[in-house]
């Protein structure tokens, strides 16, 4: 790539240097820095917006954006590193791990305009561009074609739900990293929750023991808690943790804290005879990763559906991706709902099909979920219903909701068989 587009190009952004992926593309530029990317053509864009049922306000906005990009030059080779970056980083095998940084696009440095066109069209011009290796990545798979449907639908929900979140045309930084998911093959609705090809991202360690398979999940090492056995944050006190975990695994003994059911750890320290437990889950195993989609029905049958479909779905189309768990994180599995809702509540029955362990950190997803809208004072949020209302007693009186996480092993009553 040209020194001086490099030095230009990092000026523009505001940033010390690019992204560590994108230097294998820069000589890419040298040849081919004056050409117009193919995938921001009109007659490309309107084609692939067709296919897949784009608004035609989105899509003439989408070329509005386009004619933006190819009139610049620094513009133009940032597009052509993002798609290299995000699309040709990887093989067709959905369960290749990719690069750290290449996992999160929205972490990338982003074109910015006086109108604020390329913040929402940007991300929807670089997805477009990755639909051709998309359809690639599907026939490889083999899906049926109703989850293929659901797959490339997505793209016109999330414009929707963007244009609802900010009031503008396009994607946003968020739903490009989902919809990424999806394009690479690694995210499918099947029933009332969608699963996602991942790798155990929390610091968790399963055991079984051998003569009965009782299941014990410890936490990992060096990590702060509370006295309610949470990940701790900070308190008003200056005060941000209690206690601080610890996790050894040699040949003979297992040290750590165990987690219960119900998502707490415990301040007391547990050995376990290497003899005895067997490792059956730890960080970057392979799992399914659940998501939860708004609106979705979360009755405990339609999700044990959900479960049953994923495992026979899982089984016929990636073989080779030996899922050692299902796991799952989000704000409805707070423990701290328990305190707050009655036993009979959907959402506790949700969380009472995992097991449930600790992750923390501020939730803004409640608010969307529960809310439907973005952040706001408490006494400015509706209270038309009953979590409503005792959501924002509850933050009234300095209560948060955070993440909580919950996996589903083999073996235990929830596993599908």
């Amino acid at each position: 790539m040209n020194g001086d587009l490099v030095t230009n190009l990092r000026d523009r952004l505001g940033v010390d240097t690019i992204p560590k992926l994108w230097e294998r593309f820069t000589a890419e530029l040298d040849h081919d820095s004056a050409a117009d990317p193919p995938f921001l053509d009109d007659d490309h864009l309107v084609e692939i917006g067709n296919a897949l049922t784009i608004s035609s306000d989105d899509l003439q906005e989408a070329r509005r954006a386009a004619r933006l990009v190819r009139s610049d030059p620094q513009w133009k080779a940032l597009a052509w590193l993002w798609h290299r970056g995000l699309w040709f980083d990887h093989d067709l095998d959905p369960t290749t791990a990719v690069a750290a940084d290449n996992e999160r696009p929205s972490a990338w440095p982003m074109p910015d305009d006086r109108d604020g066109l390329l913040e929402g069209m940007f991300p929807l011009l670089i997805l477009l561009s990755a639909y051709p290796r998309a359809r690639e990545v599907v026939a490889a798979v083999g899906v049926p074609a109703e989850v293929e449907e659901e797959i490339f639908g997505g793209v016109a929900s999330c414009l929707a739900a963007h244009r609802e979140r900010t009031g503008r045309r396009g994607l946003g930084r968020m739903y490009l990293d989902w919809l990424a998911l999806a394009f690479r093959g690694r995210l499918y609705r099947l029933g009332s929750l969608t699963y996602q090809i991942s790798w155990l991202r929390h610091d968790i360690h399963a055991y079984r023991r051998e003569a009965d398979s009782a299941i014990t999940i410890l936490a990992g090492n060096d990590v702060s808690f509370g006295p309610d056995g949470l990940v701790a944050g900070p308190r008003s006190d200056g005060v941000v943790h209690d206690w601080v975990s610890e996790f050894a695994d040699d040949d003979r003994t297992v040290t750590g804290h165990r987690i219960d059911e119900s998502g707490r750890a415990s301040a007391q320290v547990s050995h376990l005879d290497r003899g005895q437990w067997r490792s059956v889950l730890g960080i970057a195993d392979p799992v399914l990763a659940l998501h939860i989609p708004r609106q979705s029905r979360l009755g405990a049958d339609q999700c044990r559906d959900s479960f049953a479909s994923a495992r026979d779905f899982f089984s016929t189309h990636f073989p080779g991706f030996g899922w050692r768990a299902m796991t799952c994180t989000s704000w409805m599995l707070d423990p701290r709902l328990s305190e707050l809702l009655p036993a009979e509540s959907n959402l506790l029955r949700f969380q009472q099909l995992f097991h449930l362990f600790p992750v923390g950190g501020a939730s803004t997803a409640v608010y969307w979920f529960v809310f439907g809208g973005e952040e706001k004072p408490v006494d400015e949020l509706p209270g038309d219903t009953t979590l409503q209302r005792r959501l924002k007693d509850y933050m009234r009186r300095g209560g948060m909701i955070t993440h909580g996480g919950g996996v589903i092993l083999p073996g235990s009553p929830e596993w599908p068989r």
